[in-house]
């Protein structure tokens, strides 16, 4: 075997080694996604296809796939989508009884099924005829979040001192985030005066559901014009505290902001004191926020011959 020979094959094995090398990235406290708590129809419950008047029971699972901990009746359960009266239910929300803990480093999300109880449908059937039947689940939840700021200043730049950490770029890196339906897309920094530093937030609902204050109650969400004034609303709260946030009430560390078209932008204004060079701060980001989503399931009802 010539040494030529020995040579390209030595390359092909490096390049390979390389192609194959993890990349380094860095990564935050959490594990990250757009999950919350999801919803489903438990199989067979109810069954696919029934007769008129038969009593069938109704069951729903409940998924806590984000990475905040719910408690015992937090979250609430109600069938829509047909006639009520007509197959016996009423337009009552039932709670989940068990904690629903959240997803962790070596932690599942938990899970609880939830019995409805039983329908029977009571109206006259020509043949058969198909249903859809939906399901959702209402809840509070949090995004919580970490994000490595570089706290600098025009006098600080201009006076020379050590350059430890740049504003410039993307703040938010993999593990910034908590997984949440609602979650902050976008962290970028500029200088505001020679003393000031800007922060500028992006939210966005994630999620397939819809958000809503975090104070609304599960049956008042069900009132149209009460839905309508608390949703795509959620509170806002950033750390350390002296930093001042605009929102529409005013200005702070905390206070409400509203999703159009499931987005917002917050801007944020600290105060940098003079200091001898820059420097990296965690900034910590939290949104609290009741969310509410939904599934659904067909089947088929039969005359009784």
């Amino acid at each position: 075997m010539n040494n030529r020979y020995l040579i390209s094959i030595l390359l092909l094995a490096i390049l390979l080694i390389s192609a194959c090398k993890p990349e380094i990235t860095q990564k935050g406290p959490f594990k990250g996604g757009t999950s919350g708590v999801g919803i489903s129809f438990v199989a067979n419950y109810p069954p696919s296809k029934f007769d008129v008047g038969e009593s069938v029971p109704v069951k729903v699972l409940l998924s806590n796939k984000g990475e905040f901990d719910l408690n015992p009746n937090e979250a609430e359960v109600q069938l829509y989508g047909i006639h009520r009266p007509s197959f016996g239910i009423s337009d009552e929300y039932l709670k989940a009884t068990n904690d629903l803990p959240g997803i962790g480093v070596i932690q599942t999300g938990g899970e609880q099924e939830v019995d409805i109880g039983k329908i029977a449908y009571s109206q006259a059937v020509q043949n058969s005829e198909q249903f859809t039947l939906r399901a959702k689940v209402c809840y509070p939840y949090e995004t919580d979040s970490q994000i490595k700021a570089c706290i600098s200043s025009v006098n600080i730049e201009e006076s020379k001192g050590e350059k430890v950490c740049g504003i410039t770029g993307e703040k938010i890196t993999q593990g910034s985030v908590s997984s949440a339906p609602i979650q902050i897309t976008s962290f970028t920094e500029e200088f505001r005066g020679a003393d000031k530093i800007v922060f500028n937030i992006a939210i966005e609902n994630k999620g397939v559901g819809n958000v809503y204050t975090l104070d609304s109650l599960c049956s008042e969400l069900d009132d149209p014009d009460f839905r309508l004034d608390n949703e795509n609303v959620l509170l806002f709260t950033i750390t350390p505290s002296d930093i001042e946030c605009r929102f529409s009430a005013g200005t702070g560390s905390s206070g409400e902001v509203r999703l159009r078209e499931r987005l917002a932008n917050v801007v944020c204004t600290k105060q940098v004191s003079e200091t001898d060079s820059s420097f990296e701060q965690n900034i910590i980001v939290n949104l609290k926020y009741k969310y509410v989503d939904s599934t659904s399931t067909n089947f088929e009802i039969f005359e009784v011959q």
